[in-house]
């Protein structure tokens, strides 16, 4: 078996285990609340052979829209922050238990249908945020969104209650396409999440009084692909053995007519594992970073978590993420950073660079560093990284056009 990290890097490449965090928008709130996301990592990697992709039959190839920002199919391209992954389907499928746990709650609402919650436990605890009262965590939880309405019978039928032990690959329900966005029906999808800490977020939290000593501080949605091995086979499938690697190269000025274009690209459309840009901006004859920024999707550093409409609003003020439509035919992935020339302000000139390093969730990385000057010139290097042993196919990915939006 191949392991996904840690990984020998190629020459240039910028690795980050602890990776700083430079910069997020909860303002209000201690920078140190986005402590310990390592471990984090840490913590799934040593479940995730434990797991079950939670639609049977289906693979990594099935996976339609992506956790962080996007821009959606049904609404025009329009951005917004998807808070999980969308598995596709025709309908019916079963839908699994992902780890072993204790059935939460069957729920239904306007957009995320007839919906399944479970309770899972990590191993051992892992420290993260910056209540004082509450600094370690053993708990997370998974969201089985659009079920079918068969489900409410299947669960009813099941007798399941709060606190009832549910095993790994246990029936939860069935692919279905209830809810909806906009008035425009679903297509057949299923919408899951992960939740790590508390299945309550943030804006919730702060919602009522602020923050107390019960809530977690944090926003509790994280990339789900963290449950699974990137390098299983069977979930793999046609790409079991291809190269998985990351790249990033500066696209012509113009792209976005507010400065730098950077595109990120995963080789591999069933991997799309970006998780963070870190951008530095350095006066060339001196070495001294001059300006930074960071954009953490599972972390939420760079964007502002205090309230669903506020993540959901693209800030252009400072380096940003301008994501990419994912395409059925692709077989890459693809995402784009806007560096723009308003934020570099006095240091768009030749006598600084830009370097930005692109991380996925697993935290590998890759850096680019371009001049600064309004019309680009790549200065130094552009690098490929986190290649892992895992050989190239080509595929389609299956879906449709219809509403993919929770």
């Amino acid at each position: 078996m191949i392991s996904f990290r840690p990984l020998p890097l190629l020459p240039l490449v910028v690795r980050r285990r602890a990776l700083a965090f430079l910069g997020c928008a909860l303002a209000a709130l201690p920078a140190s609340l986005r402590a310990g996301y390592e471990d984090i990592v840490n913590a799934f990697a040593t479940i995730r052979s434990d797991t079950t992709f939670p639609v049977q039959g289906k693979t990594f190839d099935d996976i339609e829209e992506t956790f962080g920002p996007r821009r959606q199919p049904s609404l025009s391209g329009s951005y917004d922050w998807h808070r999980g992954i969308d598995i596709d389907g025709a309908g019916g499928e079963n839908i699994l238990a992902a780890y072993d746990a204790q059935f939460e709650k069957l729920d239904y609402s306007a957009s995320a249908g007839n919906y399944v919650v479970l309770k899972h436990t990590l191993p051992s605890s892992v420290a993260f945020g910056s209540n004082p009262d509450k600094q370690t965590w053993t708990t997370f939880y998974t969201y089985y969104m659009h079920l079918s309405d068969d489900s409410v019978t299947l669960i009813n039928n099941q007798g399941w209650a709060k606190g009832d032990a549910i095993a790994k690959g246990t029936t939860i329900g069935h692919l279905g396409n209830t809810g909806g966005s906009g008035g425009e029906a679903y297509a057949y999808h299923l919408h899951f999440e992960l939740r790590f800490g508390t299945s309550n977020p943030l804006e919730n939290q702060i919602a009522v009084g602020g923050l107390t000593a019960t809530d977690a501080w944090f926003d509790p949605h994280m990339h789900p692909m963290l449950l699974f091995n990137p390098n299983d086979a069977t979930l793999r499938g046609a790409s079991s053995g291809a190269t998985y690697a990351q790249s990033l190269s500066l696209l012509a000025a113009g792209t976005h007519a507010d400065g730098l274009t950077f595109q990120y690209a995963s080789s591999l459309d069933e991997l799309p594992l970006l998780n963070r840009f870190d951008v530095q901006v350095r006066e060339i004859a001196s070495g001294n970073v001059v300006l930074s920024h960071a954009l953490d999707f599972n972390q939420r550093t760079g964007f502002d978590a205090t309230t669903n409409a506020l993540l959901d609003v693209q800030d252009t003020t400072a380096p940003y993420s301008a994501p990419q439509f994912f395409e059925d035919t692709d077989t890459t992935f693809s995402s784009q950073l806007v560096v723009p020339t308003s934020w570099l302000g006095a240091y768009s000139s030749a006598a600084y660079s830009v370097t930005v390093t692109a991380s996925d969730i697993w935290l590998n990385s890759i850096a680019l560093m371009v001049s600064a000057s309004a019309v680009p010139e790549p200065s130094t290097y552009a690098a490929l990284a986190g290649a892992l042993a895992l050989g190239v196919a080509a595929w389609r990915r299956r879906g449709n056009a219809r509403a993919r939006d929770l």
